[in-house]
């Protein structure tokens, strides 16, 4: 069969069942759609890498051993997994919208793939040194069990009284012994610092704090060493002075002198 014979067949099957060519515009809308999705999952997956890195430059390396008995294992249990599924699946779909847009065949797989992860990384860590990275963490607190079991496992880990792990509020002084936290549950415990080992520290009433010790149970815990809390600003927004917890904070009546530590009003 001649090429006109062949042309003269396709042109007649066209004018049969009225096929219309499409304009360009839809070709050019179709890539602008595509390169949108793209860039909107790299800005996602960025404010992911922020959120990591939050959680990663904020994490309990100070007490690692005491969280878990090695290093390995304080990793498994802290890291925060959500985030880096978060990150993989929308550094994934960057890819696939890049690699169908007009063109995009031209690239390597692994080219796209490392310059998807290298984009993330940078724009995240950007976000997070302007304070992305926080917020999103304080947001998503605010649903608390999804949070402390799924999107940050250090709210978890600093509930594990019955571990001598607890994390909270500092509240008030009753005495030279005892002073009041109200924890991330909103629980009021009584905090025993009379066998204090830890090194002098400066305690803010309503600032939220770790305390590693034992629960001796009845609301009481009896602190070993008590350390600033590192992330987590939820605490200090929810449970702080400007917090509907704290609206009438007591005074402080005295330092901790005896214990090596002071604490101060705000």
């Amino acid at each position: 069969m001649s090429d006109k014979s062949i042309s003269q067949e396709i042109l007649e099957k066209i004018q049969n069942k009225e096929i219309q060519p499409k304009p360009k515009w839809h070709f050019l809308l179709k890539d602008y759609v595509v390169w949108t999705f793209g860039f909107i999952s790299l800005f996602i997956g960025s404010l992911s890498f922020s959120a990591i890195l939050y959680m990663l430059v904020n994490n309990d390396w100070d007490v690692y051993d005491r969280i878990s008995g090695s290093w390995l294992g304080f990793m498994l249990t802290t890291l925060p997994y959500f985030w880096l599924i978060f990150l993989l699946i929308f550094i994934l779909a960057a890819y696939y919208n890049f690699r169908h847009t007009k063109g995009g065949y031209r690239f390597e797989i692994r080219n796209l793939v490392i310059g998807s992860i290298i984009f993330s990384m940078l724009f995240g860590a950007f976000l997070f040194k302007i304070g992305v990275g926080q917020a999103i963490d304080n947001m998503l607190a605010n649903n608390q069990n999804f949070y402390k079991h799924f999107i940050n496992r250090r709210a978890h880990v600093w509930t594990q009284t019955e571990n001598g792990l607890l994390a909270g509020v500092l509240l008030e002084a009753q005495d030279e012994h005892t002073m009041i936290i109200r924890d991330m549950e909103g629980f009021l415990w009584q905090v025993d610092v009379s066998e204090l080992k830890s090194p002098p520290i400066t305690l803010v009433i309503g600032q939220p704090i770790r305390i590693l010790g034992e629960d001796l149970g009845g609301g009481i815990f009896e602190a070993e060493a008590i350390l600033p809390m590192r992330g987590m600003q939820f605490l200090q927004d929810r449970l702080g002075p400007h917090g509907m917890m704290m609206e009438k904070m007591p005074p402080l009546p005295f330092n901790f002198e005896r214990n090596n530590f002071q604490m101060r009003n705000t």
